[in-house]
């Protein structure tokens, strides 16, 4: 009895060793253990935190976490970007800055680990969230029809609010519309959208820009070209005169309507005045406009400028005296002289003038003989010339021998 009963214990234990054996077979051979990479997107959650708080996420590209998981490969083989998923939670964040937070994996069964994993930890750069109002900048292309002009455009609204992170409405430059006029002869009206660019003429994006667009209004108008008249008092010091007085522009194109450019022949600057003046004087000056009219370039004002200079007496001498109309008939005795005389006028005249070749005698229609001849003189417009000295020569005409 004792030995059919060891021997039923007997083969109920072979019968587990076996079951184990198989169960061990099965398990390394039909389901092994073995590895599965995953590259999983990181979700962030709880983002509404960010707005309660006027923060905002800087970096806009989507977020990856690679993992190595090990486990049984009928698990391995049923688990994928679907059933595993890996989350930031961004509830704790309530300041700007850079910030790391624990990256958590879901989805994962008992009897899979994760082996390995690329980043336990996401870096986030976190900005405020600020509002500032902008002024609205125009730029206009193209020429206009010959004998039109635009005037001064504007837009409505003339200034917007972009709204966004604090980091990126900084590097704002200009907020710009953009209208083209080539070609036109009417007031152009039109809608145009506002872009945001930085220093170096590049676009910004990511911000919120309201309104986005705004309405354009350019006048276009005839023009007309018309002398410009200067309004001036320029009062020399003692002893000192004005010498010229130049403006520059000349002439000006003016833009407006029609009938009111016609009754236009002049344009008069604003008043320009100097007292007691020694030296010749500038000064930038602008045009007194009639309501409704424009100057077509509108960059530059006028340059008015006064020349001054000091009055000044001298005495020169010179032995030359020059002949004129002389007969090819005649000769000419003239006794030699010594020419002295006191002359007035401003510095610059008086030192330039060629007193060498300034004095003379005219002999036109004298016959033959002897004569007490003027001395004459060519001289600038504003130089006197007193006490000529001997103010007239003795000559004599006479057939050749």
């Amino acid at each position: 009895m004792n030995d059919l009963l060891d021997k039923k214990i007997t083969v109920i234990i072979l019968s587990a060793v076996l079951a184990i054996m198989l169960w061990l077979y099965v398990i390394t051979e039909q389901n092994p253990v073995i590895n599965k990479d995953l590259s999983l997107p990181i979700r962030l959650i709880n983002t509404d935190t960010l707005l309660v708080n006027d923060l905002v996420l800087l970096d806009d590209e989507p977020f990856n976490v690679s993992i190595r998981l090990r486990g049984n490969k009928n698990y391995l083989d049923s688990m994928n970007r679907t059933t595993v998923s890996a989350f930031v939670d961004l509830k704790e964040i309530r300041s700007k800055g850079l910030v790391e937070l624990p990256i958590d994996i879901t989805g994962i069964p008992l009897g899979v680990d994760i082996f390995w994993v690329s980043s336990n930890r996401l870096s986030l750069n976190i900005d405020n969230i600020i509002s500032e109002m902008l002024l609205v900048t125009l730029k206009i292309t193209g020429s206009t029809l010959n004998g039109t002009a635009a005037m001064t455009p504007f837009t409505n609204p003339s200034e917007i609010m972009v709204k966004g992170a604090e980091s990126i409405i900084e590097t704002i430059n200009k907020a710009e519309v953009s209208i083209d006029i080539t070609n036109l002869d009417k007031t152009v009206s039109q809608k145009a959208e506002v872009v945001l660019s930085d220093e170096q003429n590049n676009t910004i994006e990511g911000l919120d820009i309201n309104p986005k667009q705004v309405d354009v209004v350019v006048p276009i108008e005839n023009t007309k070209s018309v002398a410009v008249e200067a309004d001036y008092r320029v009062v020399p010091a003692d002893g000192y005169v004005l010498t010229g007085v130049e403006i520059n522009p000349k002439t000006v194109n003016i833009v407006g309507k029609k009938e009111v450019l016609d009754s236009i022949t002049k344009i008069t600057t604003q008043r320009i005045e100097f007292l007691d003046v020694k030296n010749s004087v500038e000064q930038k000056t602008f045009l007194i406009l009639p309501e409704g009219v424009e100057i077509v370039n509108k960059n530059g004002g006028i340059a008015f400028s006064a020349s001054v200079e000091k009055l000044i007496e001298k005495e020169i001498e010179t032995n030359r005296v020059g002949v004129k109309n002389l007969s090819e008939n005649f000769e000419l005795e003239m006794i030699p002289i010594y020419l002295k005389a006191i002359i007035k006028g401003t510095e610059s005249i008086v030192n330039s003038w060629d007193i060498d070749n300034a004095f003379y005698i005219d002999l036109l229609d004298l016959e033959e003989g002897t004569y007490n001849m003027p001395i004459l003189f060519t001289k600038p417009e504003h130089l006197e010339v007193h006490e000529l000295n001997p103010s007239e020569i003795r000559i004599t005409l006479k057939k050749p021998e």
